[in-house]
C-alpha cells in the first residue's frame, strides 16, 4: 500500500487497486497520512488496532443475544488471548477490519432469523458490505449465511419457530432492502474497482484443495503451528458446529455454511 499511493491522486487510490495491495480502505487511508500527518508506525496499525479493541466489546454482546451470558463471557475471553486478533492488529493489513464487520454482519443475519428485526438485517448488510470491501474473500463468510436466511424466510422458517406463514410481507421486504444495499454498495465500492482494474487475473495460485491447505486452517484455528493443538481445535470446531446444528438447524447451517465453503 506505500508503493501503491505514492504519485497518485486521491481518485485514483479509491476507484484502483494493485497486486499487493488490494484492499482500497488501506490504500485510502495510507494516502490520507501521506497527504496530512504523515506516515508513522503508530497511525499506519491505528484502524487494525481499532477494529481489533472494538471487536472485543461488540462481538461477545451480539453473541449473548444469540447464546447467553456463558457463551458470551468465553468468546470475549477467546477473542482477548487470541493469536489471529492480537497479530492482525498489530500490522497494517485489512484482516481486522475484516474479521469485525465480517463478524458482525454473521452474526446479525443470525440474530434476524431468530427475531426478525429489520434492524439487525439492514446493520448486517452494511457491515457485510464494508467486509467485502475489506477483503473480497470475505464474500463468503457474509453471503452464505444470508443465502440461508433468505431460503428460510422465503419457506416461512425461523431459527426460533419452524412453523410460520410463508407470506410473511416485512420479513421478505427486510430481505429485499438488505439485497439492494449490498448490491449499491459492493457495486459502487467492489465491482466498479475491480471492472477498471481486475488485478485478481494476474494473481496466481493453487485451484484445489492441498494438505497444506488444511495444515493452514488447523493452523488458523488454533492460532499454533503445532499439529496436534490444530487437529484438538478442529475437533472443536467440528463438534461445536454439529452442537449448533443440532440446537437450531437454520442457525447451525448459517454458521456452518461458511466453514465448508
Amino acid at each position: 500500500a506505500l508503493n501503491f499511493v505514492l504519485n497518485r491522486s486521491f481518485t485514483d487510490v479509491v476507484l484502483r487497486q494493485g497486486l499487493g495491495a488490494n484492499s482500497i480502505p488501506v490504500n485510502i487511508w495510507t494516502w490520507l497520512l501521506l497527504h496530512t500527518s504523515g506516515w508513522s508506525e503508530a497511525l499506519l496499525k491505528l484502524p487494525s488496532l481499532v477494529c481489533a479493541i472494538v471487536s472485543l466489546v461488540i462481538i461477545p454482546r451480539l453473541v449473548k443475544r444469540l447464546w447467553g451470558n456463558n457463551v458470551a463471557t468465553v468468546t470475549a475471553a477467546l477473542l482477548a488471548v487470541s493469536p489471529g486478533v492480537i497479530f492482525y492488529s498489530r500490522i497494517t493489513r485489512p484482516y481486522a477490519p475484516t474479521m469485525l464487520f465480517c463478524t458482525v454482519s454473521l452474526l446479525l443475519t443470525l440474530s434476524w432469523m431468530r427475531e426478525g428485526k429489520r434492524r439487525d438485517i439492514l446493520i448486517s448488510a452494511v457491515s457485510g458490505s464494508l467486509a467485502i470491501y475489506f477483503h473480497l474473500y470475505a464474500a463468503i463468510p457474509v453471503c452464505a449465511p444470508l443465502m440461508v436466511a433468505a431460503f428460510y424466510c422465503l419457506k416461512g422458517r425461523t431459527a426460533g419457530a419452524e412453523s410460520q406463514a410463508a407470506a410473511n410481507p416485512p420479513r421478505v421486504r427486510d430481505l429485499l432492502i438488505a439485497v439492494c444495499i449490498f448490491a449499491v454498495l459492493d457495486g459502487l465500492l467492489v465491482v466498479l474497482p475491480n471492472v477498471l482494474n481486475p488485478w485478481w487475473k494476474r494473481v496466481q495460485g493453487i485451484d484445489h484443495a492441498t494438505f497444506e491447505t488444511a495444515r493452514t486452517v488447523m493452523t488458523l484455528l488454533a492460532g499454533s503451528r503445532s499439529l496436534m493443538l490444530g487437529v484438538v481445535a478442529t475437533i472443536l470446531v467440528i463438534a461445536g458446529l454439529a452442537l449448533m446444528i443440532k440446537n437450531s438447524r437454520s442457525t447451525g447451517i448459517a454458521f456452518s455454511l461458511p466453514f465448508l465453503i
